[in-house]
């Protein structure tokens, strides 16, 4: 059976910063790591609604990414 071992937690924060050429917008990432194991998402995303409200640029989405090794 296999199992999973915890490495690392990331929140990112995405912003919107004006339009290309094209007409795409471009995607401005502010990330963070050493995120807590236990923090749940609720948690995440109020964290990072505070620190979107310090910023000029206008948010566009947050993820969340945690790193696992897998192993039999």
């Amino acid at each position: 059976m296999a199992t999973e071992t915890f490495v690392s937690r990331q929140l990112r924060i995405n912003y919107q910063n004006g339009f290309d050429a094209k007409g795409f917008p471009i995607i401005k990432r502010k990330a963070f790591s050493n995120i807590e194991m236990n923090a749940s998402s609720d948690q995440l995303i109020t964290v990072a609604e505070a620190i979107a409200d310090l910023q000029e640029l206008p948010l566009i989405s947050i993820e969340h990414q945690e790193l696992q090794n897998l192993a039999d």
